[in-house]
């Protein structure tokens, strides 16, 4: 079974969660932890906040590259983080 994980600020992440997606609040801090430990966990999709995408889009992009997983950016009910 796939795994999908969905990060970022955890008012835009209530949806996700209920369709089973693994949930991991996020800021710039801590957001590149919380992505490099979903790829080590090889979760085939990884759903990011788009104000977080656009923060860390260089470390994604770079990790995207070594990995499977789809990374991409979902939008947010806050207009930053």
């Amino acid at each position: 079974m796939n795994k999908i994980a969905a990060i970022g600020d955890r008012e835009s992440l209530f949806a996700y969660e209920i369709i089973g997606a693994d949930v991991y609040a996020a800021d710039e801090s801590n957001g590149r932890q919380i992505i490099g430990f979903t790829v080590k966990n090889k979760y085939s999709v990884i759903l990011v906040t788009e104000p977080l995408f656009e923060k860390l889009k260089g470390y994604i992009n770079d990790i995207k590259l070594g990995t499977g997983a789809s990374i991409t950016a979902i939008p947010s009910v806050l207009k930053c983080v």
